[in-house]
């Protein structure tokens, strides 16, 4: 006899439907944790199967960036998992986008030298952040046990992503977010975050992968986020 699945809200688009259990980060950044130490939040299944092609290349862009690259055991294993993912059959479409998004591009010595070019993939930094919305979403369920609701979203951006004009607006959210406790996945994921006393459904989040790479959010109605 076979088990109905459980039906409730999804986390995502607030349908009540049959729920599955969607991993915060994606599973595929964690191959060698435990289960019972991963974060899971309900998800209905058309929301769950279509996080899939951003997970994907969430997890090939984070494993294969250069600050980390060779230098974090768990960042390596990632990578090869993800090179490996791209080698299917079915993985074509992503393995030409690789392809069309690669170049060569000058590498300079610490001196200012030029020393030849190597091969430099460029990120959609804008996918990656919807993942990492997806994240913070997914965060706020697990640790205040609502759901973040309408008008209330998510809004993210990697670090790498701020200009020198932002970096006031930086420095004051993470002035904010920096001193409160770090929760952690193994070495692979930390996060903090701070709610807002006057206004629990706003909060700011900072996501670091791999100990380097860093996303810094906020949990705002839609028309105050800056970005």
């Amino acid at each position: 006899m076979s088990r109905r699945a459980k039906t409730g809200t999804c986390t995502y688009c607030h349908q009540h439907r049959p729920l599955t259990r969607d991993h915060i980060p994606p599973r595929s950044l964690f191959p060698k944790i435990p289960p019972d130490k991963l974060i899971t939040v309900p998800a209905c299944k058309p929301c769950n199967e279509g996080f899939q092609k951003d997970d994907d290349y969430f997890w090939l862009n984070i494993s294969l960036r250069e600050p980390h690259h060779g230098d974090h055991e768990h960042a390596t294993d990632a990578a090869q998992r993800a090179l490996q993912h791209l080698n299917r059959p079915a993985a074509t479409g992503a393995r030409q986008a690789l392809l069309d998004n690669t170049e060569r591009t000058p590498v300079y010595t610490t001196m200012g030298l030029y020393a030849g070019t190597r091969l430099a993939y460029n990120t959609d930094l804008d996918r990656l952040s919807k993942t990492a919305n997806r994240i913070i979403t997914g965060l706020y369920y697990h640790t205040t046990k609502k759901r973040l609701q309408p008008p209330y979203t998510a809004k993210s951006r990697a670090l790498d992503g701020f200009t020198t004009d932002d970096n006031h607006d930086l420095q004051t959210l993470l002035s904010i977010v920096n001193p409160q406790p770090i929760t952690t996945i193994g070495d692979i994921f930390a996060y903090q975050y701070h709610l807002l006393t006057d206004d629990l459904q706003a909060s700011i989040w900072l996501l670091t992968f791999y100990q380097t790479t860093t996303f810094i959010g906020t949990t705002l109605k839609q028309q105050d986020h800056t970005w």
